[in-house]
Parts: C-alpha cells; structure tokens; sequence
C-alpha cells in the first residue's frame, strides 16, 4: 500500500514538475495549469485513502477503485502537461503524441471509477444488493464505450484541439459519434 501511494505522489510530482517547466507555454486549451495541479494534488487524497483500505482490508474493493481515481487523475494530469510542454512549449519530447492521447481519454477511468463503482460499493467493496449488478454492468458498458470513443474518434483532440487524434478511426467517425450521443444521453 504504501509503494501505491509513493507511485501516485511520484507522478504528480512529475507532473508538478513538467507544468513548472513550461511556464513560458502558451495555457492549455482545457483550462489553467495552476487549477489542473490544485486538481490532481486534491486527487492525491484517493491514492492515500484507497491505500489505507488496502493496508487494513486488501479484499475490500473500494480501497483498489479509490487508489485506481488517484492514479488516474495523475497519470492524466502528467499526460497533459507532457503534451503541453511538448506542443505549446515547441519542445522536441519522445512520446508526446502518445501523451496526448493518453490525455484525451484518461478521465474516462477516474470519473467512471468514482461516479459508478466507488459509490456503488461503498463502503464495503459489495453491491448493496444482487439487483445493483445491472447498474455495474451498464456502468462498465458505459466506461467502455466513453473510450472507444474519446480514444478513436477522428478530429481534433478536444483537450488539445491544436492537434488530430493520432489513432482516430476514419470509417467509424458516424459510429463513434452516434455513440458519443449516446453516452451523454445515459
């Protein structure tokens, strides 16, 4: 549990680290880095708790889903400063267009992971009832399709729209976008 915790702080760290050294960049197109560093330092408050869960009860679910919100706000909040520093910065930086996109559609885990399955199984890692697994399904089938369609779509990366999705699918734009409404609708 506590190398979960040292993980998650490791990334933010990096990502504090990556924001303080594109300063001179242009802002990202998503908002302040000042508000996405608040963000993921706030977030950094899941890791530990889902690590203290861990530590006292490793079979209890919800301590896995907490840690899996922090991680992924980091990962997310780095991704995104990586690609800022790379594409706003006009830094030459391996892996940017990957980070990119791993910023488009890493939100999926964390707000899905905490708007469905946290909630869900709270507090003791089990559905209030068998009948609940059906809103556990649908929120997996919901989660699913939010990524196919934040990673696939073609177009402008809507948390970078100076640059195309590198890994957007052509052929299945009017798929992706009828499914793209409906996941609002659900």
């Amino acid at each position: 549990p506590l190398f979960l915790t040292a993980l998650c702080l490791a990334v933010f760290v990096a990502a504090l680290a990556v924001t303080v050294g594109s300063r001179a960049t242009a802002e990202p197109a998503w908002g302040s880095r000042l508000g996405g560093l608040v963000w993921a330092f706030s977030m950094l408050g899941f890791a530990v708790v889902g690590a203290l869960i861990v530590r006292a009860q490793p079979s209890n679910r919800v301590g896995w889903i907490a840690f899996a919100i922090g991680l992924a706000v980091e990962l997310d909040t780095f991704a995104g400063s990586y690609r800022d520093l790379a594409f706003l910065g006009h830094r030459a930086l391996p892996g940017a267009t990957a980070m990119a996109w791993l910023a488009e559609w890493a939100w999926v885990i964390s707000l899905g992971s905490s708007g469905i399955y946290f909630l869900l199984l709270f507090p003791d890692g089990h559905l209030p009832t068998r009948r609940w697994r059906v809103v556990g399904w649908l929120g997996g089938v919901g989660m699913a399709v939010a990524f196919i369609v934040t990673a696939f779509l073609p177009g402008e990366l809507t948390s970078a729209p100076y640059l195309t999705n590198p890994l957007g699918i052509e052929a299945l734009e009017p798929l992706l976008r009828a499914l793209a409404v409906g996941i609002v609708l659900l």
